[in-house]
């Protein structure tokens, strides 16, 4: 959270009167709260909650600060889990495009935040995930197989909600926890 802190008010600093947009990277998790994942979703939820504290405080000097909230993205880290196939069908099965996110999904709402478009938008957190209402369904599928290997569960949990997102538009943005700064 220091790392996220520091990045933004670092940005705020370089962004001068004209103004500009810090994009925080949080995770699903900061609402879904899976089992198992109590460390992973307190710090989504803090990132959450540094969004909405830093909209207001930079606000007046012109600067919008939101966050994206993914779900499971297909990314190299995620399918070098021995599980991923499994957990990316059982999401594929619970939303309404049947398949996950792609990398570019979040650099997409990333670039739209970053534009004179989302000029108005600032204190929000947009969920990118697709999960439809059947969710619920997959968190009781989740806690069975939580029984079974808790730590490999976690694991699995964590790098799946971990984006790699390449962003020439940005300042600063390198995965979980990351900041996207525009002006």
């Amino acid at each position: 959270m220091l790392g996220l802190l520091l990045t933004s008010k670092r940005a705020a600093k370089q962004f001068g009167e004209k103004g500009g947009c810090i994009i925080n990277i949080g995770s699903v998790a900061s609402t879904l709260t899976p089992p198992a994942s109590s460390i992973y979703a307190a710090t989504k939820s803090a990132v959450d909650a540094i969004t909405r504290v830093l909209a207001k405080e930079l606000g007046p000097q012109n600067i919008r600060v939101n966050s994206i909230n993914p779900g499971v993205i297909d990314t190299e880290g995620a399918r070098a889990m021995e599980t991923y196939e499994q957990v990316a069908n059982e999401i594929k099965a619970l939303t309404p495009l049947g398949r996950t996110g792609m990398p570019e999904d979040i650099g997409l709402i990333a670039a739209f935040l970053a534009s004179d478009e989302a000029r108005w938008l600032t204190e929000k957190s947009f969920s990118a995930a697709v999960a439809s209402a059947k969710h619920k369904r997959f968190r009781f599928k989740m806690r069975l197989r939580e029984r079974k290997d808790e730590t490999e569960f976690h694991t699995e949990l964590v790098t799946n909600m971990r984006p790699s997102i390449n962003c020439s538009y940005s300042n600063s943005c390198s995965g979980a926890n990351s900041t996207i700064t525009a002006t």
